[in-house]
């Protein structure tokens, strides 16, 4: 989900802004990880994660969303420093989610989660306030910005990530190299041209 939904909220978001991705995505971040966290079987827990790829997608935008209202000069700055505080984001997040499932349970892994994605639609909600994007200080109609995306080459792309993860993952482990469920993958890269 989070390779999906990022290329296409990535192409929309240069057109109509991140504020209008990111807060949202955290909301759906917000439920997905309520929805793990009470979960009683594992396809809930599946169906939450889903909704937390979304707004992954949605909210690693936070990144360059930063360079919208910085002056050209400090962007350098602002860039360095927002990828070295999501590297140690990231590190903390995932050394922290396996202490709470190691010393508490899975519970309170979604649940830190869920305050983290709160936090950050509030935040963000309240306190970014950036300019409209190039595309649209422009004076393109909303049709012209939807219609410019190219739905069908994000379809293709992640297409062709999802079959590369699969056969990777799968071939040599968990299916041998030459079955059909990691030969499929490898036809569908070998058709689009990867």
């Amino acid at each position: 989900m989070d390779c999906v939904a990022h290329t296409l909220q990535g192409s929309l978001s240069d057109r109509f802004g991140k504020k209008v991705f990111i807060v949202p995505c955290a909301v759906i971040g917000l439920v997905g990880s309520i929805v793990s966290a009470t979960s009683h079987h594992t396809y809930q827990v599946i169906i939450g994660n889903i909704f937390t790829g979304i707004a992954n997608a949605g909210c690693i935008m936070g990144v360059p969303a930063g360079q919208e209202v910085t002056p050209n000069k400090f962007r350098p700055w602002t860039m360095g420093f927002s990828q070295a505080l999501a590297s140690a984001v990231v590190i903390a997040g995932t050394l922290g989610a396996g202490a709470d499932v190691k010393y508490h349970n899975f519970r309170w892994a979604y649940g830190t989660n869920a305050i983290v994605y709160g936090c950050t639609a509030i935040l963000v909600a309240a306190f970014y306030w950036p300019p409209p994007p190039g595309l649209r200080r422009q004076g393109n109609r909303l049709r012209e910005l939807v219609m410019h995306v190219d739905y069908i080459g994000i379809l293709l792309f992640t297409g062709s990530i999802a079959a590369l993860v699969i056969g990777l993952t799968w071939g040599g482990s968990t299916y041998p190299w030459n079955s059909g469920m990691v030969l499929q993958p490898r036809v569908i890269l070998k058709l689009t041209k990867w």
